[in-house]
């Protein structure tokens, strides 16, 4: 095989993984994803016909698999952009209402639950209906308070002492961790945690 083709081989191979990466971890938008799939074809082509002349057959068919990704890849990541968009509208009202079935703690309450070393299985969740992540979340909040107890710390209402932020090492809101028989697990910062990542908190601390 000449070099020039394993070349195109290896740029080819490089291009669609780089694709499918970005994709899966939806670094771009739909529109984004949809323009740079098609100009990756377009390279292909370029590339195919430059140097590969004699398997336009091939190509023709490797382009229709990628085709695929493209628009497979386009419209899984127009569903994660809209399901941002819908969860980015929870209200302040829908926010209190998705953390019902959490028990809100004062400031005073809350070291006794980060430090309580009696035997019990609950999670620590710190964040305000002010925080846009911590409207993100709550939905999530809410299903895992359906069968696990979940201690509520609002920063809206209360301060968070910096000796907590340090301890707990809360870096931004919302903040979740969950405490086994004393012991606590490495917190969670941000917005973007699955009720799946969540409930694994529980299944590594036991």
């Amino acid at each position: 095989m000449r070099k020039e083709k394993v070349w195109v081989y290896g740029l080819i191979i490089i291009l669609v993984l780089e694709y499918i990466w970005t994709v899966v971890n939806h670094l771009f938008g739909f529109g984004v994803n949809v323009f740079w799939g098609l100009l990756l074809i377009g390279l292909i082509n370029i590339l195919a016909d430059e140097l590969l002349p004699k398997l336009r057959t091939v190509y023709i068919a490797v382009n229709g698999v990628f085709l695929a990704l493209v628009v497979i890849g386009s419209l899984v990541s127009w569903q994660v952009e809209r399901h941002e968009n819908r969860i980015s509208l929870v209200t302040q009202s829908d926010y209190r209402n998705n953390l019902k079935r959490t028990t809100a703690i004062a400031e005073n309450e809350l070291d006794a639950v980060v430090n309580d070393r009696s035997s019990g299985d609950y999670y620590i969740y710190i964040g305000t209906a002010a925080s846009p992540d911590s409207r993100k979340l709550s939905p999530v909040i809410k299903q895992l308070a359906k069968n696990h107890e979940v201690y509520y710390f609002d920063t809206g209402a209360y301060t968070l002492k910096q000796s907590f932020r340090d301890s707990l090492e809360v870096k931004n809101l919302p903040y979740v961790t969950y405490v086994h028989n004393g012991q606590r697990t490495t917190g969670l910062n941000g917005g973007k945690t699955t009720l799946h990542v969540l409930q694994q908190l529980a299944k590594k601390q036991k």
